[in-house]
């Protein structure tokens, strides 16, 4: 009995050892990050000027530009208004002393489609996200008098 008394005697600070090796082991605790995003679908509106630049007696052709840049692929429609004269068949420039350039802005390099306001005239359909779309313009009159002519014309883009 003596050596069983003996063996267990030192077997025991081994089995206390792996005891508390046991009741010491870590544990995990688990849970879910969400990761998420909004996007919204924004657009703005970059232009170049329609500079006809020194008009005489005869019609003068140009072009500027339009830049759309959305957010996101996304079809849009871009519309002209009639500028200062309010009317996209009106189109006119003016030096500020009443005297007036008629012109117009069309879609087409032919100058046969008139950039209309989305009620009349034609507009003009991109994708995005960003698109650099040619407005094309010709003077219709010789100027009345000499100075700088020039209008305003709103660029709206429905998306």
């Amino acid at each position: 009995m003596k050596n069983t008394t003996k063996i267990i005697a030192a077997i025991s600070p081994i089995l206390l050892l792996i005891g508390a090796g046991t009741a010491s082991a870590q544990q995990d605790a688990t849970g879910t990050l969400v990761v998420e995003a909004t996007v919204s679908n924004v657009c703005s509106v970059a232009t170049t000027p329609v500079t006809f630049g020194e008009v005489g007696l005869t019609d003068v052709s140009t072009n500027g530009s339009i830049t759309v840049t959305c957010t996101i692929f996304s079809p849009f429609e871009v519309a002209l208004d009639g500028g200062n004269a309010g009317d996209i068949n009106g189109r006119q420039m003016d030096n500020g002393l009443g005297n007036t350039i008629d012109y117009q802005l069309y879609t087409e390099a032919n100058n046969t489609t008139v950039w209309g306001d989305g009620t009349s005239g034609s507009t003009v359909d991109g994708t995005g996200p960003s698109e650099t779309l040619t407005v094309y313009g010709a003077t219709l009159s010789g100027p009345e008098a000499a100075g700088t002519y020039t209008d305003s014309v709103t660029v709206t883009v429905t998306y």
